[in-house]
């Protein structure tokens, strides 16, 4: 009954502290006047919050299927920020003490969970961009400019022993086919170059004749 009556009393008087007025001064701090332009250039409000997945607890992440669910949510839904609670919760066995009440601290879970949630997704990115470097920069950018610069120079090649030395050997085997007879009559004798001048003087002679209308007879007499 004395234990009644002494909560009842101190009950009484908490009332009776709480309702009385402060005896210190207060302090009214100064007004302030917000002036709002409401044509004032604005921009959207990132609603960061419909891109954050809410998961569990943080020892969640340490199972398989809840990674695989998470990778599947990603896929579909492509949130960019995760929010989970309790990572320093005792089923994460960070805290414990020893027989003489020591603490004992075990981070070894709150390491997975980081892994997990971060360091394996940095791998990830890491392993995505080597593909892209593998399969685009390399891929169509330096083996792409290779592979182009060996077909243009196969083009070239092609050009080059087929229309320009082709044109010049054609030119060449013409006048090598023209200049055959002259070969023939090249043959370094004295005579057959004295007979050609014989052949030259009468074949002008006649074309001077015929062309001046003067016949053979005529000139004799």
């Amino acid at each position: 009954m004395r234990t009644h009556s002494n909560r009842f009393v101190l009950v009484l008087a908490l009332i009776l502290l709480c309702s009385l007025p402060p005896c210190f001064p207060q302090t009214t701090s100064p007004s302030q006047e917000l002036t709002v332009d409401a044509k004032a250039a604005s921009h959207p409000f990132p609603h960061f919050w419909e891109m954050t997945f809410g998961s569990g607890r943080a020892i969640l992440s340490l199972r398989e299927d809840y990674r695989q669910d998470l990778r599947h949510v990603k896929e579909i839904t492509g949130f960019r920020y995760i929010r989970f609670h309790d990572i320093l919760d005792d089923d994460v066995g960070l805290y414990d003490q020893d027989a003489q009440g020591l603490p004992i601290y075990n981070f070894m879970y709150v390491d997975q969970i980081y892994d997990a949630m971060f360091v394996n997704r940095t791998k990830d990115l890491g392993t995505t961009l080597g593909a892209f470097d593998r399969d685009v920069i390399d891929g169509l950018g330096v083996n792409g400019a290779g592979w182009v610069t060996r077909a243009f120079s196969s083009i070239s090649m092609v050009w080059d022993k087929w229309i320009i030395d082709g044109l010049v050997n054609l030119a060449a085997r013409i006048v090598w086919i023209f200049s055959y007879p002259v070969r023939m009559i090249q043959s370094g004798r004295v005579s057959n170059y004295a007979l050609l001048i014989v052949l030259g003087v009468l074949v002008f002679l006649g074309y001077y004749l015929r062309l001046t209308g003067v016949t053979l007879h005529s000139m004799l007499h």
